[in-house]
C-alpha cells in the first residue's frame, strides 16, 4: 500500500505520494506546451539562416 502525504498550499489540497511527485495545474501544462512550441519555432528559425 502507497502512503501519501496531504499538504494544503495555497488553499488547494495537494497529496504527494512517496515519490515527490505531484500532478500539473493546468495552467502550468498549457505554459509548458507553449514553451515548447516556442523552442520548436525559434529551432525551425535558425536552421532556415
Amino acid at each position: 500500500m502507497e502512503q501519501a502525504i496531504v499538504a494544503y498550499v495555497g488553499g488547494r489540497r495537494h497529496s504527494f505520494n512517496r515519490k515527490g511527485v505531484t500532478p500539473m495545474e493546468t495552467f502550468q501544462a498549457l505554459q509548458l506546451m507553449f514553451l515548447f512550441g516556442m523552442f520548436i519555432l525559434a529551432l525551425l528559425t535558425f536552421i532556415q539562416k
